[in-house]
């Protein structure tokens, strides 16, 4: 029984040697020609990142409130601050993340720029790590050294991950405990299921959203009848997630009062499916069909009344994986403040089902079909990975830091938190959400209506392009009830090319003060300038 089930895995996971069709040079010079775009795109991918690690400024919003909360954690042994006292800025994700940024604080005792490219190394750690876990997960299933490697290769060159595999954010470490969890349970060994649970246990305590490997897992395991790895797995999990959450609450941390203001965040279908359109018309628009048509014809098969006993390892469980990481990720995506990161870990599991797709849709063209086809998706990516470096990601100028060291120490608000983590008291790190929540009625914004009137605030710095005030999704980071309290106790100095300054009226605009502006870029502003604020709500 057990030879006939090692015999059906060889068969069912294994791309089997076939029959050469054509001159076997072209085989040949395709893989070398595979190998050499994979490296060239490799090494094209990364420069991005290795700019990024030392960026005096945010590379996704709002890494420094991330930065700023779990160094705050470190100092004063408290993470969940009730958010009607300073900083005003709620604890968007898992205590998990936050954790290892104390921890990180503690061990090193560096201030905030060093903790900010220290733990950006971190996270760029994870996503190499990630790449090479599924390198050797797809070798575990006893995939080609060039299959495996192409796969593994598409996450580097992904244009998605550009910024966000060197970010201080939970999604890339989040996606690494999943896929060594499926890594763990595929490899089968004593102990596995309680391993596998505390891995996807650390993917939730990072961000909440990231349990698209726990549910394929628990899924697989109850589809193969094994109830007590499934126990294991799931006692372990829960436990872990349990214990935690205990551990702050013992400690009097507001942990139910974070988690429940997230239902205050709004949601836009229309908003989450423009977004993915947008994305897959790079990535996952050349891969996602070849994925789902290649799995589609290894199921066609499927008897569903012996779906305990069909393909035991491999395909079930990476399917499961893809289907449910996309699923997740798309429903997670309608909230108001989504971006591509809700996307990651579905083109992770994309990449992981490649293989397969192209087994079965290459098998009547043998190995040089197969090559010829991989050629296809790197080709594609070589021209959309340059492409995405000057557009979606320019050069990075000086203006951001030059602000930073024009305010810091000053009383600052703004809706730049690596700026805003510069002031004498950092308020407002994540003032998007704090707008979500007086939107919907979870927050009050009398404290800092209370401060701008009474000219609290040094400095406010504001995003803006073409003089109008930044938007994601259609709202401002800032409400209109404190973008009018800015128009009307503040005045607009000058301009950068992407914030603008403003000082409180009560305040004179010196020449120093212009000259020291001047640095950053800070053009000055026309007298009585009105179109920054044209779109306000004057209800």
């Amino acid at each position: 029984m057990c030879s006939m089930a090692r015999r059906r895995i060889s068969t069912l996971t294994k791309i089997e040697p076939q029959p050469v069709r054509g001159d076997s040079a072209i085989r040949d010079w395709t893989a070398t020609t595979v190998l050499s775009l994979i490296g060239i795109c490799t090494v094209v991918a990364f420069l991005p990142a290795f700019l990024l690690l030392e960026y005096q400024g945010d590379v996704t919003h709002p890494e420094s409130a991330v930065v700023y909360e779990g160094l705050q954690f470190a100092q004063s042994g408290h993470l969940y601050k009730p958010l009607d006292v300073p900083p005003y800025t709620a604890i968007a994700y898992g205590p998990l993340l936050y954790s290892v940024v104390a921890a990180i604080e503690r061990l090193s005792r560096l201030n905030f720029d060093q903790l900010l490219v220290a733990c950006r190394v971190v996270v760029f750690a994870c996503f190499v790590a990630t790449v090479a876990v599924v390198y050797l997960l797809l070798r575990r299933l006893r995939f080609p050294h060039l299959t495996a490697l192409l796969s593994s290769a598409i996450i580097v060159i992904n244009p998605a991950f550009l910024g966000w595999n060197c970010s201080v954010r939970p999604d890339v470490p989040a996606i690494l405990s999943s896929v060594l969890a499926i890594f763990l349970i595929l490899e089968g060994k004593r102990g596995a299921p309680i391993l596998a649970g505390l891995f996807v246990a650390g993917s939730f305590l990072l961000k909440p959203t990231y349990i698209a490997g726990a549910v394929a897992i628990g899924c697989w395991l109850l589809l193969q009848r094994r109830w007590n790895q499934f126990a294991q797995f799931f006692i372990s999990a829960l436990a872990v997630v349990v214990a935690t959450l205990i551990v702050f609450a013992l400690r009097g941390e507001n942990v139910l009062e974070h988690i429940l203001l997230m239902r205050h965040v709004g949601f836009s279908i229309s908003d989450a499916i423009q977004a993915a359109g947008h994305e897959w018309l790079d990535f996952a628009g050349l891969v996602i069909p070849i994925c789902l048509l290649g799995m589609a014809q290894q199921y066609r098969t499927w008897n569903l009344q012996n779906i305990h006993v069909l393909r035991p390892f491999g395909l079930d469980s990476i399917s499961l994986y893809f289907v449910i990481a996309w699923g997740i990720g798309l429903l997670a995506s309608v909230n108001s403040g989504s971006d591509s990161n809700y996307y990651l870990e579905g083109y992770v599991a994309t990449s992981l089902a490649l293989p397969f797709a192209l087994s079965s849709l290459t098998k009547a063209f043998g190995g040089t079909g197969r090559l010829l086809l991989a050629l296809i998706l790197i080709a594609g990516m070589a021209i959309t990975v340059p492409a995405h470096w000057f557009t979606r990601w320019p050069r990075k100028t000086s203006e951001t830091s030059s602000l930073a060291t024009l305010v810091r120490g000053k009383t600052v608000l703004s809706d730049n938190s690596y700026i805003a983590v510069q002031s004498r008291r950092p308020e407002m790190l994540d003032p998007y959400l704090n707008h979500a929540f007086e939107r919907y009625g979870g927050w009050s914004p009398k404290p800092i209506w209370e401060k701008i009137e009474h000219h609290s605030y040094d400095f406010v710095v504001i995003g803006q392009q073409d003089e109008r005030i930044v938007r994601w999704h259609g709202f401002t980071h800032f409400s209109d009830s404190i973008l009018k309290r800015i128009e009307r106790e503040y005045q607009l100095v000058c301009f950068t090319p992407n914030a603008a300054v403003f000082v409180p009226n009560s305040s004179t605009v010196s020449q120093s003060l212009l000259s020291a502006l001047s640095n950053p870029g800070c053009v000055p502003a026309k007298p009585a300038t009105q179109r920054l604020f044209s779109s306000i709500d004057r209800q």
